[in-house]
């Protein structure tokens, strides 16, 4: 799909992006909200669910579902992102095209309306959000927070997260601290929105047809009465590791976790980022993978094994799921296939497969509103603007010395096991 892409200051730390994209069937409108990793993700994630549920004009969420039921069945979300080292609160509604709707109507205007009274019209009364509001999103919150642990490959993960990056803001959990939580009263939830709503860096994503020049206006008069004061939205880049560092657990699993976490050697998100895209994908991507075709499939020591590329923050994740007394033989051959890329030990065809890939995932996105608001609210944490088409462009001119070259810079940092229970196995299998 062929877009028109703009980006338009509306207020100090404010922007908003223009993707005029015609011939989509459906529109969508995003409100992104960064801060810095802290010991408030609690308290901002919220604060921010608490908008969905109710405003000064419509007193509960009934009244907003209505009012949605009447733009023809528009939808409401919300979403909590760790990129790079900010938490990320995203609100978004999709809609209809106007060009569907009867009697001339502008869906994509009254959407933005009810997304602007949400957020600048909080169901605040006395300095406080409703109480029974406030319990239900603390229950949701907490049910979050308790279901990834419940996952173990998720656990797995943040356990590694943990112990790789002790002393960065990278190891604090997006959706905060569950003790911190509990004591978040109504009172303290307003003060804390109020104040998010002026410090954080603030992206809206504007996509597919509507009347843009409307809403710019409509959006620099609301955040005009708003004092700003953004944080200086900063990541911190470790290029290579010191010293590998390992930690374990044991629980009552069938299947062991092992995650390992590398350094890719990267001094910010765009540093080698094609290259570096490229080697993470040829290490751990798709079935013409190191990892899948090695590991999983000819050595079989793994259930499923794979790489995560988070350029954001310069680091590569194996996760991968195995009997547990495999840990040595797996973490071995995992290693092993890093090496290999090292060392120029892989197939042309391989190289090419991977590049196939990722360019045919690029050029995808503009294929709905959505992928498109997604990749550009990713970008509210470097400020930059670009498209998925530059992107494969450049994925395209990626060689494979820049490979061999990305893949000489990763170094081991940290490995994690959740180990499973032999004896719980052992009576699992009886």
């Amino acid at each position: 799909m062929e877009y028109n892409l703009s980006k338009h200051q509306i207020a100090d730390g404010v922007t908003a992006v223009k993707v005029h994209a015609k011939g989509f069937k459906t529109a969508c409108i995003s409100f992104s909200f960064a801060t810095n990793l802290s010991e408030r993700n609690g308290e901002n994630a919220l604060a921010t669910k608490l908008l969905l549920r109710s405003s000064k004009e419509y007193s509960d969420f009934t009244q907003i579902a209505r009012q949605l039921a009447k733009l023809y069945g528009a939808e409401l979300s919300s979403a909590v992102m760790k990129i790079a080292e900010q938490q990320v609160v995203k609100i978004t509604i999709n809609f209809i095209g106007d060009r569907f709707a009867l009697d001339d109507e502008s869906v994509a205007e009254q959407c933005l309306s009810l997304l602007v009274n949400l957020i600048f019209k909080p169901n605040i009364k006395s300095g406080a959000f409703d109480l029974t509001e406030l319990e239900s999103e603390k229950r949701l919150l907490l049910e979050q927070i308790e279901s990834e642990k419940n996952d173990k490959a998720t656990y797995a993960r943040m356990k590694l997260e943990q112990l790789m990056h002790k002393d960065e803001l990278y190891s604090l959990n997006k959706f905060g601290d569950e003790k911190a939580i509990k004591e978040i009263s109504p009172d303290i939830a307003a003060r804390v929105y109020a104040d998010y709503l002026s410090r954080a860096v603030i992206r809206i994503n504007l996509v597919g047809e509507m009347d843009f020049d409307g809403a710019i206006s409509l959006l620099k008069e609301h955040f005009s009465s708003i004092e700003r004061n953004p944080e200086k939205i900063d990541t911190l880049f470790i290029p290579a590791a010191e010293a590998e560092k390992y930690e374990s657990e044991t629980d009552e699993v069938k299947q062991g976790k092992l995650v390992i976490g590398f350094r890719a050697g990267m001094k910010n998100s765009d540093d080698n980022y094609y290259a570096a895209r490229v080697m993470a994908d040829l290490f751990g991507g798709g079935t013409y993978s190191k990892l899948f075709k090695v590991v999983r499939e000819k050595m079989s020591l793994c259930y499923y094994c794979s790489a995560l590329f988070v350029n954001q923050k310069g680091i590569i994740l194996v996760q991968s799921g195995i009997e547990t007394e495999n840990e040595e033989k797996a973490k071995t051959a995992i290693l092993a296939q890093l090496e290999d890329i090292k060392n120029g030990n892989f197939t042309d065809e391989d190289l090419n497969s991977s590049i196939d890939y990722l360019t045919d995932r690029y050029n995808s996105i503009g294929d709905t509103p959505n992928d498109l608001d997604y990749w550009f609210s990713q970008q509210i944490v470097t400020g930059k603007l670009k498209t998925p088409e530059e992107y494969s462009e450049n994925i395209r001119k990626v060689t494979r010395d820049d490979v061999i070259k990305a893949a000489k810079r990763v170094t081991l940092d940290s490995v994690f096991m959740l180990k499973g229970v032999k004896e719980q196995e052992e009576s699992t299998n009886a």
